[in-house]
């Protein structure tokens, strides 16, 4: 079967399954492109995007075109009752005045002010409702589902910043526990000799090498799996930097092996800052069903400290820290695997594994910062309410110093063409009229 592992020198056939990786999530989120509040919120409020029913019933201006609609709707039915019953009328009267009173742009001048400041009071308030929604959105750990409040579903009150620093002894006083946190953490090292005659019965020998000098290291646990083909070592490693050395005795060779570590997680101050668990592993797999271990390999894990800091959302309160180790590893592939048959197999004295575990000087912080705190959030609502009210007062003002004259201006000199045609059409008919009368003699 091509889908099974089954090398030289194999105890048994393994399914892809018992060959897998584990990875850990570690990519951040990246800035959204626009990061300043005022432009989010001018997006939002004027934008009419038809792409899906979603979009459209959240749009502002499908719920200001809707009042708009009633205000048109309203003003053809006063039209028209001034027409058909001109003078007085309660009805339309008491209608004027209610909506002379809602004329916030006009102060009370007109009564269509009403109508248009009915629309105004639509758009302030789905800006209001949209400024709430959206500022709730931080930080993106604690948000769950869709933003249904916008076109875009993504939309957070977040932006981020990612950033390399060097190590120090001692850092800042509010970001030294999470170091402490990730220097205290205990690895174990896993390592698994896949597709092995290898038992746990076995002398399996594991050693720290420091100077020269050899010291045992205890294996904490050994399983085995897939038909005892599949031999899982444990080791609790004393330092987080080190070298070592396990050595397989015997002619037995091994297929493949996954090399991992694992760590528990942690909290402290009451999850302010937060350990994350570890748990990572990376499968070494040769190219040819004859290759298999070579007699000498070495690893090498290159661990870097990865800080997520999440500013509060309210400048008194304390930021969050969260933080996790990233092993990158360092194998020369072409020398992990060598081929094998049946005159070179009783060459093999013992498989060395050499395992070298170093910290990087470096680590890479993740900074999460809200778009918009509750400060800016209420003064730029205040600002875009008075900004729309000056808007529209001022459109109210050009109409009323210019375009209302001009129609007036327009409708007076086409009632008096009108007029005067009318007149000169009397006069033609009455001279028409004298000139046809015959004499009676």
């Amino acid at each position: 079967d091509p889908d099974m592992f089954c090398p030289y020198g194999a105890v048994a056939p393994l399914p892809s399954i018992a060959l897998e990786s584990v990875e850990q999530e570690q990519d951040y989120p990246e800035s959204p492109e626009t990061t300043v509040f005022d432009d989010l919120l001018m997006q939002n409020m004027f934008s009419f995007n038809t792409k899906s029913l979603h979009c459209v019933l959240v749009s502002p201006i499908t719920w200001v075109l809707l009042v708009i609609g009633f205000g048109s709707l309203v003003l053809v039915t006063m039209a028209i009752s001034t027409i058909m019953c001109p003078g007085k009328h309660p009805v339309r009267d008491q209608a004027k005045a209610i909506f002379k009173k809602m004329d916030l742009i006009g102060e009370g001048e007109l009564w269509i002010g009403g109508l248009v400041s009915a629309a105004v009071v639509v758009l302030v308030i789905c800006a209001y409702s949209f400024s709430n929604a959206y500022f709730h959105q931080y930080p993106i750990e604690s948000v769950v589902g869709e933003s249904l409040f916008a076109c875009d579903t993504t939309m957070r009150n977040a932006k981020f910043t990612t950033s390399m620093q060097m190590k120090k002894a001692r850092q800042a006083k509010d970001i030294q526990p999470i170091f402490d946190l990730l220097e205290a953490q205990s690895f174990t090292l896993t390592i698994d000799l896949i597709n092995t005659a290898f038992t746990c019965s076995d002398t399996l020998l594991v050693q720290r090498i420091i100077s020269y000098a050899f010291i045992n290291l205890p294996i904490s646990s050994c399983t085995m799996h897939y038909n005892n083909s599949i031999v899982s070592l444990s080791i609790l490693l004393p330092s987080h930097n080190m070298n070592m050395q396990v050595t397989l005795p015997g002619l037995r060779t091994v297929g493949a092996i996954r090399v991992g570590l694992t760590g528990p997680g942690a909290t402290y101050e009451d999850g302010r800052y937060t350990l994350l668990a570890l748990n990572v592993s990376s499968v070494f797999i040769p190219t040819s069903f004859n290759n298999v271990l070579a007699p000498s390999t070495e690893y090498t894990l290159q661990l870097s400290e990865i800080v997520n800091q999440t500013d509060p959302l309210n400048v008194n309160d304390l930021s969050k820290y969260s933080a996790t180790w990233f092993a990158t590893y360092g194998v020369r592939t072409d020398e992990l695997f060598t081929e094998q048959d049946r005159y070179s197999f009783f060459q093999r004295s013992q498989t060395n594994l050499t395992i070298t575990i170093a910290e990087d000087v470096y680590y890479v912080k993740n900074l999460q910062q809200p778009i918009a705190r509750q400060t800016e959030v209420i003064f730029h609502n205040l600002l875009f309410t008075i900004v729309v009210l000056e808007l529209f007062g001022l459109l109210f003002l050009v109409c009323k110093l210019l375009i209302v004259p001009l129609v007036r201006r327009i409708h007076e000199r086409v009632h008096r063409y009108h007029a005067k045609n009318q007149v000169n059409t009397k006069e033609n008919d009455d001279t028409n009229t004298e000139s046809t009368v015959i004499p009676l003699q």
